[in-house]
This record gives C-alpha cells, structure tokens and sequence, in this order.
C-alpha cells in the first residue's frame, strides 16, 4: 500500500501533516506541490487558529503488510 504524505509549515511554527492512501502510480511532486500551494492560498486547511503558510514536504511512503 501507497500513501502520500503532504507536510505543511504552520503560521504557529509547528507542522501538519497530511495522508491520502493509494495515490494514483504516476503522480508527480509538481502536481502535488501545485495542489499543496492551492490549498494554502485557498485557505482550505485549519488547525485549530492556525494555518498553513508553507509547503516543508511531499514523499510517497511504501508500506508492505506481510502477516506472519
């Protein structure tokens, strides 16, 4: 399983950090960071008071279950 971690600077100088599960196999961190900055300047994001100001990262985390 796949997912894509969106990490966002806060105007209170602490992070949020964003996970969607199985992204689509040819996303690229451009389009990512595009839709990151979007949501920035849209305001579409809060936590608590705070808010986004600032893109810190995008990964694409790859995690394999094996059960034993």
């Amino acid at each position: 399983m796949n997912h894509l971690q969106m990490t966002f600077s806060l105007d209170n100088e602490k992070t949020l950090l964003c996970r969607l599960p199985n992204p689509r196999a040819d996303i690229t961190g451009e389009q990512v960071r595009r839709v990151m900055q979007a949501m920035i300047e849209d305001n579409v994001l809060r936590v608590g008071t705070a808010r986004p100001r600032g893109i810190k990262g995008v990964e694409l985390i790859s995690i394999e279950k094996k059960e034993l």
